[in-house]
């Protein structure tokens, strides 16, 4: 009687355990799910914030080159007034190279600034997907440790009790290995990314 009791527990445990492998197997999914459907929006959401920065750029250097189009011919102008009629091309020369000059060097500003405005948005966007996967490895593994203690609390068998301990362990040594993986595999990509940069 006492073999089939102890035979009868174990299955039920058993059964308890695959149940709640299987709860957590889809919760798990549904969370992993949900996570990467918050990444696509945060990547709309980055790319929309990326538009609109450069779209403030383009609006200012468009602004910026009407006023030096006028600023220019005010400038002839005055060259007209002040210098001779030999000296003004070579005047004028200088004017139109130091003028490509500044919109070179404001086209490299703006390339810049969009680079590191995509720079900053991809490694935040980087951050908040580590840390949800962090998060989600955790709590998976708490859930399945909170499990086996409830096991643990209808098991009266020390063997089995043991077996249960070294499980929790197991789960544990497991959560190191896999925040250990998920770090080196952002890792790898913050060095892509600044390769890339």
């Amino acid at each position: 009687m006492d073999a089939n009791v102890r035979k009868q527990l174990a299955e039920q445990s058993k059964e308890q355990d695959k149940a709640l492998q299987d709860k957590l197997s889809a919760r798990r999914n549904r969370r992993n799910k949900a996570i990467e459907n918050e990444r696509e929006q945060k990547q709309n959401q980055l790319q929309e914030r990326i538009s609109q920065a450069l779209d403030n750029s383009n609006d200012f250097q468009v602004k910026k080159s009407s006023m030096t189009r006028q600023a220019l011919d005010e400038m002839i102008n005055q060259m007209r007034l002040d210098l001779t009629p030999e000296e003004i091309p070579a005047a004028v020369e200088r004017l139109i190279d130091d003028k490509h000059q500044k919109e070179l060097e404001d086209l490299l500003l703006k390339l810049y600034e969009q680079k590191c405005v995509e720079l900053k948005e991809e490694v935040l966007a980087m951050m908040e997907e580590k840390i949800g996967k962090q998060q989600e490895l955790r709590k998976s593994a708490e859930d399945r440790k909170r499990g086996i203690d409830a096991i643990i609390a209808r098991t009266h068998e020390p063997s089995e009790i043991e077996k249960l301990e070294h499980r929790k362990k197991d789960i544990d040594m497991k959560l190191e290995k896999d925040l250990l993986d998920q770090e080196n595999q952002f890792m790898r990509k913050e060095a892509q990314i600044m390769r890339d940069v």
